[in-house]
């Protein structure tokens, strides 16, 4: 263990449910299900990594990771992990002992239980995670945002910014700005989340100091945001492949499949007529952040840049800008 490991905040009360299980998916020319190594502290996914049905599982590694670069929240490590599996305790018992995280064994653990339903049934419908326009609007739509979210990939922003680096989009005729963090600077998950207010960004911010798991529970079923993310061809089902040949959607990479997502109290995917803001938003980031990547490397501030984006519906205005703090609104 590094000293930079073990100097990560400890969460103090948090404590993770973490568990092996297989998938319900085959992957062609490979005995086995897959499976996936998932971890969810109040009824949030932390980290998953997937696995093929022969790959070790080294989970002192993946736990690692998870702890310096979280699916939610800033890095920290957990006061305790909650396991159920004998063999992934021992697995884990030196490196947890390492890092002062206590690890105890589970019968249930009801948050993995419920995390697991809700992927295996994301994953077994038919056509994941497809789009399915209906009519010639929703096909243009998905379209430029496949085109946007390629453009994006390519562009890599998160080499000059973080998630901790917030840019305040203000669109043309709305009286508020909404709120975009690039993701990928950790190395782990790609892509842009979209935040509806200032409260809503500064809230998955504030995420590790929740008082306990109920309260980090009701803070991230609130937080109302859209995010792309980025997903590997070989983790589609056959429909979702042939929708997209089918459709020509363009991809910047085959591990850069684009996932649009709703987080808050209608969690789920976009529908093709949602997808228009986080459209516009993936396209203006690219161009701001390529056309002052100089700048932004060497954090020369503050920077304002109005900009008209092309969309299926029209012409968008939206003036973006950076950096932006509480005083933002």
């Amino acid at each position: 263990m590094s000293r930079r490991q073990r100097e990560l905040p400890l969460a103090q009360g948090e404590a993770w449910e973490v568990d092996l299980r297989e998938l319900p998916i085959p992957i062609r020319g490979e005995l086995g299900l897959p499976r996936v190594l998932l971890g969810v502290v109040g009824g949030a996914v932390v980290g998953a990594e997937a696995l093929s049905a022969g790959d070790e599982v080294d989970a002192p590694a993946i736990l690692a990771k998870w702890t310096k670069a979280p699916a939610i929240g800033k890095p920290r490590r957990p006061e305790r992990l909650r396991v159920r599996d004998r063999s992934l305790r021992e697995a884990l018992r030196e490196w947890a002992a390492a890092q002062g995280i206590a690890i105890t064994a589970a019968r249930r653990l009801p948050e993995i239980d419920e995390a697991f339903r809700d992927l295996e049934t994301f994953l077994t419908q038919a056509g994941f995670p497809g789009y399915a326009p209906r009519t010639p609007e929703q096909e243009a739509a998905v379209e430029a945002f496949f085109r946007a979210a390629a453009a994006f990939y390519e562009a890599a922003p998160w080499r000059w910014l973080t998630d901790s680096d917030p840019l305040a989009l203000q669109w043309e005729g709305e009286p508020q700005p909404q709120y975009a963090a690039v993701m990928g600077a950790g190395g782990e998950t790609y892509g842009l989340a979209l935040y509806s207010s200032w409260e809503a960004l500064q809230a998955t911010y504030d995420l590790t100091t929740a008082e306990d798991e109920e309260d980090l529970r009701h803070v991230v079923e609130t937080i109302e945001s859209v995010a792309v993310t980025y997903e590997d061809l070989g983790s589609l089902l056959p429909a979702a492949m042939e929708e997209m040949q089918e459709h020509r959607w363009p991809l910047a990479d085959p591990t850069a499949y684009p996932i649009a997502l709703r987080s808050g109290p209608q969690a789920g995917e976009l529908a093709p007529e949602e997808l228009g803001p986080l459209t516009v938003a993936l396209e203006a980031v690219q161009c701001f952040a390529t056309q002052y990547s100089r700048r932004l490397r060497s954090r020369r501030r503050p920077l304002v840049q109005p900009m008209t984006i092309q969309t299926p519906k029209g012409p968008r205005g939206v003036t973006i800008r950076y950096p932006v703090g509480e005083e933002a609104d």
